[in-house]
């Protein structure tokens, strides 16, 4: 496991669970919409992150090492497609957390578990990019634009952004997939548990 992972799994081992909000990146152009939407790390967690991750063409980049590295080859083929799928879910958990597909409704538990939603750019039968937006506390649906994140009241089913080469790219959204942080869980039943017993000892007091 690589370096960059076991500090991932440290973090959500201490029952972090993402809540930068509308933080703007402070290096936005190594953190991707998978960083965003999976990981979700405020700027002081990134900085431990950073230093793990490879440069490309002496930038640093976790887009490059994350959506990039995602997609599988032949891009051009069914096969291909459900292994760039299953990458990006064994590296979520990998980390320690648990991932399952889901409704884009389905209900969860927001001390512990959050959304995303998983788009592909394709273009004559070609992968040639992949998106991700997450599910807010509130419910909104936020995605990564630059150093800044924009915001969705619902996840549209396509997606137009440009690059930063003014680039258009248009994506279509394809499933959703709820997160589960088992360490954050564990703290959450336990204090509910907790809250029930003392009820429970007021009540005999009483």
């Amino acid at each position: 496991m690589r370096n960059e992972k076991r500090i991932l799994k440290d973090i959500f081992k201490g029952g972090y669970m993402p809540s930068r909000g509308e933080e703007l990146y402070d290096r936005w152009f190594f953190v991707g919409s998978f960083d965003h939407a999976a990981f979700n790390l405020t700027n002081a967690q990134l900085e431990k992150v950073e230093p793990m991750a490879t440069r490309i063409n002496g930038v640093r980049s976790m887009e490059a090492n994350l959506c990039e590295g995602f997609i599988a080859e032949p891009r051009t083929t069914g096969q291909g497609w459900q292994q760039t799928e299953q990458n990006f879910l064994d590296y979520i958990k990998q980390t320690g957390l648990m991932v399952e597909e889901c409704k884009e409704d389905a209900e969860y538990n927001p001390a512990y578990q959050w959304k995303i939603a998983y788009y592909r750019e394709i273009v004559n039968f070609e992968m040639k990019d992949i998106l991700f937006l997450r599910q807010e506390k509130e419910n909104r649906w936020s995605a990564k634009v630059g150093n800044r994140v924009e915001y969705f009241c619902i996840p549209p089913q396509h997606i137009n952004f440009s690059n930063l080469f003014g680039e258009k790219r248009e994506y279509s959204k394809f499933k959703t997939y709820i997160i589960t942080n088992p360490y954050a869980k564990k703290r959450y039943e336990k204090k509910q548990y907790a809250k029930k017993f003392r009820r429970a000892q007021e009540g005999k007091v009483k």
